[in-house]
Formats: C-alpha cells, structure tokens, sequence
C-alpha cells in the first residue's frame, strides 16, 4: 500500500517488491525464532544444491568450449561429455571420501587421514591427466588451459552458491 501511494518513477521493481514481500512474511512466520529459520533456510538450500551442479554442468562445458575455441573437431557436445565424465569422477571421489570419513569416526583409524588427503589431491592430477588425453595438447598449454578453467569454474561454483543460496530464501 506504500508502495501503491509513490510514483511510478519512484516504486520498486517487481525483484525488489518479491523480496520485501517474503522478507515481511518470514518476519511474521519466525519472529522470535532465528534457529527455526536458520534450519528451514539450510534445508531449503540443500534442497537446491543438486539443481545448482546440473545448472553448472553446461556452463562448465561452455567454458571447455572456448578455452578450446580454436579446435574445430570438437563440438559442444564433446565438451559436455567430458564435462559428465569430469563431474561423475569428482561424485565418485566424494563418495569415496564420505566412506573414509565414516570408516574413520566408526573405528577411530587416525592414519586413514592420510588416505583422505590423497583423495582430495588425486583429482586435480586426474583432471590434468584426462584434459590432455581427450584434447591432445602439450603439457605446458594444457596446464595453462587447467589453471584458468580451475579459476574460472571456482568462481562461477561461487557464483552459483551465492545465487542458490540466496534465492533459496524465496523457497522457505
């Protein structure tokens, strides 16, 4: 109704009266209880996370694709079938990881700790390993080709967390 009584000119944008609105209804909903909304906001994200790696997957191909413009043998396609094979390896490891993690507080083996530091570290050979396989190129454009996409799928996973996270808000 405030917002009805200002000029055009000067109302919100329909982004801004979407977010006030559910501001006001969560305010109403968890008024004195901040933990209850805490946990509902976390659910609600974790509900996303998997919408976020699949939304991630083309745009992880599409990265592929332009480091690698100047190779017209490959398609997107091809970049977005490596890209699977890449995200498929990197749930494999987590699995791997998650089990260690379990086997270690279930039986209390501290020297498996060891075997969890290679498995975090054996990925990002493998990535190499697998980038200059399947593209064929010398090791040093290779690495350099790595780095970058490592920085630049960094930042678009931040990106997306950012974005997930804070869109999740309008799902609670």
């Amino acid at each position: 109704s405030v917002q009805a009584a200002l000029t055009v000119s000067v109302q919100n944008g329909w982004l801004i009266k979407k977010f006030e609105r559910k501001k006001m209804e969560i305010m109403k909903r968890f008024h004195k209880d901040r933990s209850a909304l805490i946990t509902e906001w976390l659910s609600a994200f974790l509900h996303n996370f998997p919408k976020m790696l699949f939304l991630s997957l083309p745009v992880f191909a599409l990265l592929l694709k332009l480091l690698y413009l100047r190779r017209k043998q490959f398609y997107y396609v091809d970049h977005g079938i490596f890209s699977i094979h890449l995200y498929i390896f990197s749930f494999l490891i987590l699995l791997v990881y998650f089990f260690l993690n379990r086997l270690m507080s279930v039986t209390g083996w501290n020297w498996l700790s060891w075997i969890k530091i290679a498995v975090v570290l054996f990925p990002f050979w493998y990535f190499y390993k697998a980038m200059r396989k399947f593209y064929g190129q010398k090791r040093f454009k290779t690495l350099v080709k790595y780095c970058l996409l490592f920085i630049l799928s960094v930042f678009l996973q931040v990106t997306l967390f950012i974005l997930f996270f804070f869109f999740s808000a309008l799902e609670i």
